[in-house]
């Protein structure tokens, strides 16, 4: 990928890219990798591979992943899909108007979000009695494997404390207090304050209108870092 994307622009580490565009001097096309919810694989692979191009890059993270706390919601849902689980899952979705026959389990998770899905998603889960502290210790990156990125150039992205879909209406009020929470446990944490707030999913037909009205006010000296295919202005 690397070798390839290095014919089009200029590999460089994420951090000379954002201060490329803070300083509004990018001339020609300037490439730079970033990584969501912080997957171990990002220390296993991308860090070697990235560190021969002298191309650190962004990885952006959840609270309650890093620390162990649980496995992310939508991670939990594959497991099930591939343990036919699916059967349990829907005799209980099916309460919020789910039809097997038009919804998609992952669409209709998102697109009607709030705590009973959650609720309803971890019941399921409890089936299978995975113990989630170990899986995740397995499938996140911890302190220490952040800690020696960030010593290695890397940068933190502030992904939110559990990935919920807080850039959308359904979840847009609870934006700032997310945000703030895991920006507070980063900063305590890894010693660090990151400058970004990473859109979980972030659709861009369901994204709030609030959002930069909500960054403005709470998190002035924050860039917002959209997923979805747009370009960055502010």
């Amino acid at each position: 990928h690397l070798k390839f994307l290095g014919k089009y622009g200029d590999i460089v580490s994420f951090q000379q890219g954002f201060e490329a565009f803070k300083n509004n001097s990018i001339s020609s096309p300037l490439i730079s990798f970033s990584f969501d919810d912080g997957y171990s694989g990002v220390g296993k692979y991308a860090k070697e591979i990235l560190q021969a191009y002298k191309a650190p890059g962004l990885v952006s993270i959840c609270n309650n992943f890093y620390k162990n706390k649980e496995v992310f919601w939508r991670n939990k849902l594959s497991y099930i899909h591939l343990n036919q689980g699916d059967r349990f899952l829907i005799s209980r979705l099916s309460k919020l108007g789910f039809n097997l026959n038009q919804d998609r389990i992952s669409k209709f998770t998102l697109d009607h979000f709030n705590q009973d899905i959650i609720n309803m998603i971890n019941d399921v889960w409890g089936k299978f009695n995975i113990d989630e502290k170990e899986i995740s210790k397995k499938i996140y990156l911890n302190k220490l494997e952040l800690t020696n990125l960030i010593n290695d150039g890397w940068m933190i992205g502030n992904h939110s404390l559990n990935h919920f879909p807080i850039g959308e209406e359904t979840q847009i009020n609870n934006f700032i207090n997310d945000f703030q929470l895991n920006n507070d446990s980063i900063l305590k944490s890894l010693d660090y304050e990151s400058p970004f707030l990473t859109i979980p999913f972030d659709r861009i037909l369901q994204r709030s209108l609030k959002i930069e009205s909500l960054r403005s006010r709470a998190f002035k000296d924050k860039y917002i870092v959209y997923v979805g295919n747009k370009h960055n202005t502010g």
